[in-house]
């Protein structure tokens, strides 16, 4: 990788611009998941615990073909960004309208699907009372509404992500997060089937959220209007990188909506509910490290298109470093307040599963979270067959793992060891593989520059809270002074640890502007 002291080419317009969208996506998440906890709280309240684990399992087999969104998603968006550092905008419209027709040909191939699959594993496989069993059935279709309109945003989002206009996402998104909430608060208010409110609810949201991105990106970008594209060559060159990223989806897919399926067929809805709370603390880190990388991706291909590798090597390093710093800054204090945070959250709704469930999902996000430098870089290159062929395989075993582990009688909370496990095993792999793709990668510099120096600032901001968590009282107070102090340390040690001279020359003026201002 080589990083020196020439940071000349990522500062200025270019770094300003990623760390004002960071920054922007950072208090976007923010709201996000304090809106989306709290409205897991009204939720949970409002359909009690059997009804939102059926939710959860219902919902998760549709969820088992969201692997589409993230391939298509960040196919068009790096298609997008390539041909920006080629300078070649005119292909963009082409690219769009390309996108727009693997989409319908996909729905009508996923609907078939839902149709039959997914229909016979809710009436055959699914542990749920007959009481509602009528209504999971209608849950299911207002869930393919949902997923059907969440699809069609891809394009759309594509393009404001590759122009790096990170506000105009922001401000969308949290009117979707206000939405939903709206909808979780009106559960109270519905004295029968409020599952089908709620699922009926989130059908809708979607439906305005589409909508606002289709008319505000056709206002914006005048790549954003549908043309007619012959041109064959498109359509191979994103059907072919879809192609190997979808594997690496329906890996992550088999993790989480797969076990999803596999707690209730052992455990029953009230380990799908214990799951599905975690899942809200695991999304809130994965949005939170998706603020990170959204900010650098469009960069990072960028300078890989132009050939820039100094500035691409820098964007790789600090990318790296604000994932494990924000993530970590973020995922000490909760992880050892969970409990405290749990009941300030569902009051007494909270179970043992809860607390540890959630624990479990941020070790596992955190370690997930490092692939993402790594993957853009490879996904720039566009040599992404053996990438995936090789990651995802060892990733795709998680799902089998996890029902060996449930047959041998062992424990729900297991379910973690299988994906956290392969999750380690998989970065090395991965680390080949960028060796492989990207030559100027120094694999020394970066276990030293990273892993090593990151693992021990990491691990002295554990320390602290660990002091900290022993030395006060189980209370508020406690998880105030935690909330405050853990990431400041966790920062000290990142900035002291971590950083170059020059990069520390620069971080102290980007600080001094913010107070100034």
């Amino acid at each position: 990788m080589g990083v020196n002291t020439d940071t000349a080419n990522i500062k200025g317009s270019h770094v300003n611009r990623i760390t004002t969208n960071t920054i922007l996506l950072f208090f976007r998440i923010l709201v996000i998941t304090i809106v989306n906890l709290y409205a897991v709280r009204l939720v949970l309240s409002g359909l009690g615990d059997e009804e939102y684990g059926v939710f959860n399992a219902v919902v998760g087999v549709v969820m088992t073909c969201s692997c589409v969104f993230p391939v298509l998603a960040v196919s068009v968006q790096r298609f997008f960004s390539y041909v920006i550092g080629k300078e070649e905008e005119r292909k963009m419209q082409e690219i769009f309208s390309a996108s727009i027709n693997i989409i319908i040909v996909s729905m009508i191939v996923i609907g078939f699907l839902f149709e039959t699959i997914g229909v016979y594993v809710i009436n055959n496989k699914l542990q749920i009372s007959e009481s509602v069993h009528g209504d999971a059935l209608l849950v299911f279709h207002f869930a393919i509404l949902t997923f059907v309109f969440s699809y069609l945003q891809i394009p759309y989002t594509a393009a404001v992500f590759s122009h790096e206009n990170m506000g105009l996402y922001a401000k969308i998104s949290c009117l979707d997060c206000l939405l939903k909430l709206l909808v979780a608060f009106a559960i109270e208010f519905v004295s029968t089937s409020r599952l089908l409110f709620y699922a009926a609810g989130l059908a809708i949201v979607a439906l305005c959220t589409l909508l606002c991105y289709a008319f505000i990106a056709r206002r914006l970008y005048s790549e954003c209007h549908y043309c007619i594209v012959r041109n064959k060559s498109i359509y191979r060159e994103l059907l072919s990188f879809s192609g190997w990223t979808m594997y690496g989806a329906f890996a992550a897919v088999g993790m989480m909506q797969g076990n999803t399926i596999l707690l209730n067929m052992y455990f029953g809805p009230l380990a799908n509910a214990a799951f599905g709370v975690a899942t809200n603390i695991y999304n809130a880190f994965i949005s939170l490290m998706n603020s990170v990388v959204l900010s650098f991706r469009p960069r990072m291909i960028q300078s890989y298109a132009a050939g820039d590798y100094k500035s691409l090597n820098m964007l790789f390093k600090v990318n790296n470093l604000f994932i494990m710093c924000l993530l970590s800054c973020a995922a000490i204090p909760i992880i050892f307040e969970m409990r405290i945070i749990m009941y300030y959250w569902l009051k007494d709704g909270v179970s043992e599963n809860m607390v540890l469930f959630s624990r479990l999902f941020i070790v596992y996000t955190l370690i997930l979270s490092m692939h993402n430098p790594i993957t853009i870089i490879i996904q720039a290159s566009g040599i992404i067959k053996y990438y995936h062929l090789l990651v995802e395989s060892i990733m795709v075993l998680s799902l089998p793992l996890t029902f060996v582990l449930f047959r041998f009688g062992m424990p729900a909370y297991t379910v973690f060891w299988s994906m956290i496990g392969l999750c380690i095993i998989a970065h090395f792999v991965r680390i080949i593989c960028l060796k492989c793709n990207y030559k100027e990668f120094s694999v020394p510099t970066y276990f030293v520059q990273v892993l090593l120096r990151g693992g021990v600032a990491v691990a002295l901001g554990v320390v602290v809270a660990y002091l900290l968590h022993t030395s006060i009282d189980f209370g508020l107070l406690r998880l105030c002074v935690m909330m405050v102090v853990s990431p400041l340390s966790t920062l000290v040690f990142v900035y002291l640890l971590c950083t170059t001279q020059d990069e520390r020359s620069y971080i102290n003026s980007f600080v001094a502007k913010i107070f100034k201002r």
